[in-house]
């Protein structure tokens, strides 16, 4: 659900060259917009309790991927782009917490 709306905008700012500060900014904030209000909502209408896990499985991951991502992208190495093999590794990484999602 969270990917959807940031499509378009990763169309639309593709179409712009040397801009990847934009770019990732962008798809950040929606993102976050995204997490943090449009999925608020119902909660704050009408509360509901968590499943058992999402604090103790899911918030780790999400916390470690978003470091790893921001070592990636933020360049400690060279100029700040992620490159094919992080990239792959990020893919490997949704796949694997999907199986994880899928067989618990």
């Amino acid at each position: 659900m969270l990917l959807a709306p940031v499509c378009p905008n990763l169309r639309h700012l593709l179409q712009i060259k040397n801009e990847h500060d934009i770019a990732i900014g962008n798809v950040v904030g929606s993102t976050l917009f995204n997490s943090l209000v449009v999925l608020a909502m119902p909660g704050l209408i009408k509360p509901a309790p968590l499943a058992d896990g999402i604090l103790e499985r899911d918030l780790p991951i999400v916390f470690i991927i978003t470091i790893v991502l921001f070592i990636m992208a933020y360049g400690f190495r060279a100029e700040g782009r992620i490159n094919r093999l992080e990239g792959g590794l990020l893919l490997s990484a949704f796949i694997a917490y999907q199986l994880l999602l899928f067989l618990l």
